[in-house]
């Protein structure tokens, strides 16, 4: 809205003066003096000054170079056709702009403190480079400590390895915000990374790139802790957000669509972190939330995470999944989600323990609201409105309380009985007088039990 306001302004200041008219104006910081405006095709033609301020540099192309202009001194301290040089050299100095245009560039180191700021959608940071065994990485920026990069579009082609990322972050307190991301790879990479910030950024991958193993949105990896994602839109790909050994972050308010793997993967050791009030919405996605635990047991559980307020829609298994094939899951909470159209609601692996099913609206599930497999889980105050509400495990051991509220059935296993009392201390599953609730057309009823007392 700022931009536009600013460039109606801009044009009507403009209007007065007609076509071909001499004037100065100024910009996102530049001012241009001495320049034929031709407002008909709204080009700035002729020869003039370009005056840089608020930068110790601003960058634009001139002609077939690319020119970076001195915010203290106004002299042209760079210029050549290559823009990697001139990029380098001027972020090497201090705070830079970016002006409008197609700039192509790889493997840019930005020294720690330094803001990098664009134009807006059309300052546009183009890496062709496809990477492969003998390039084994291919970054667009490496970013460190106190770092700002925003209004840049980031566009790359396509990858095939790990490393292949628009922004790779290896720092903490810098801030990723406001820039748009159309990328055959990962768009941002955090490793070893805290109290970074990544908001308001749009990241869409081309439909018909080929599927990449390490095709992520954004990525947290190795102790990337404390970090905040929010409000950022990710569309297509394989994986939206992808934690391995990240812990303690916040990720909220975003919304990730058509993922063809998870929408959300939290894998490895990643713990404590909160999911809240985020949207997951994709019909070829595996699970639209998955928390696993399945192998690199040296980086600790997953444990502690909470996931909250959230909607997801559609997937070809479960809107929620807490496994581990090796390794517990634990204290994971899940609560007030709202999960429409996923062929299982939430999935409670065979080595998911004390966590806590809470709140949660299951709408139309295909074939199960919820399975439990699981160890001393509490699963309490539910609404479930499918097939087949509760699927319960023979081998479960965990607590169904009778606030769970079903529109048709409960299958408890394939002993279609329930386990009793699992151990002196332990919690226990509920007597068949008070198991979870269900409506049989005309009132609320105890599975199993048509005395009612729902």
């Amino acid at each position: 809205m700022r931009i536009i306001t600013a460039l109606v302004i801009i044009l009507i200041a403009l209007s007065s003066i007609g076509s071909g008219a001499t004037t100065t104006w100024r910009h996102s910081g530049f001012t241009l003096i001495g320049y034929d405006i031709d407002l008909n095709g709204f080009n700035i033609t002729g020869s003039g000054t370009l005056y840089c301020s608020g930068y110790s540099y601003c960058i634009s192309i001139q002609g077939s170079n690319i020119i970076a202009v001195n915010g203290t001194t106004q002299n042209i301290d760079y210029s050549g056709p290559d823009a990697n040089t001139v990029i380098r050299s001027a972020v090497s100095i201090g705070n830079i702009l970016i002006m409008n245009g197609t700039y192509t560039v790889n493997n840019i180191s930005v020294p720690d403190g330094r803001t990098i700021t664009g134009s807006g959608h059309d300052t546009i940071l183009y890496n062709p480079t496809t990477i492969n065994e003998a390039l084994p990485l291919n970054s667009t920026l490496y970013l460190g400590d106190d770092s700002i990069v925003e209004r840049i579009r980031f566009e790359e082609l396509e990858g095939t390895l790990d490393g292949n990322e628009a922004i790779r972050l290896i720092g903490n307190r810098t801030t990723i915000q406001d820039n748009w991301f159309y990328h055959g790879g990962q768009a941002i990479y955090m490793i070893n990374s805290t109290n970074n910030i990544v908001r308001n950024n749009y990241i869409y991958k081309d439909v018909d790139s080929p599927p990449i193993s390490e095709n992520h949105g954004i990525m947290l990896s190795l102790g990337s802790n404390y970090n905040v994602i929010e409000n950022n839109e990710i569309i297509n790909g394989q994986r939206g957000i992808y934690f391995i050994n990240a812990s303690y972050n916040i990720i909220s308010k975003n919304t990730i669509l058509n993922q063809t793997a998870y929408q959300f993967n939290l894998f490895a050791g990643s713990g404590y972190n909160t999911i809240t009030d985020n949207i997951f919405r994709s019909e070829y996605a595996i699970n639209a939330i998955q928390i696993e635990q399945n192998q690199w047991s040296e980086y600790g559980l997953a444990r502690g995470n909470v996931i909250c307020s959230n909607t997801i829609t559609g997937s070809t298994s479960a809107g929620i999944s807490l496994i581990g094939s090796t390794h517990y899951v634990n204290n994971t909470i899940v609560c007030n989600n709202m999960l429409y159209d996923t062929t299982r609601g939430i999935n409670l692996g065979s080595n998911s323990s004390n966590s806590l099913v809470i709140g949660n609206h299951f709408n139309n599930m295909y074939t199960n609201g919820f399975i439990e497999n699981g160890t001393k889980n509490v699963v309490i105050n539910n609404y479930f409105y499918g097939s087949q509400d509760i699927s319960i495990g023979s081998n479960a051991k965990s607590y169904i309380h009778s606030n769970n509220y079903g529109y048709s059935h409960f299958d408890f296993g394939n002993n279609a009985t329930y386990p009793t009392a699992f151990g002196s201390g332990d919690i226990y599953f509920n007597t068949s007088a008070n198991l979870p609730c269900f409506y049989n057309g005309t009132a609320w009823n105890h599975y199993n039990n048509n005395s009612g007392g729902c």
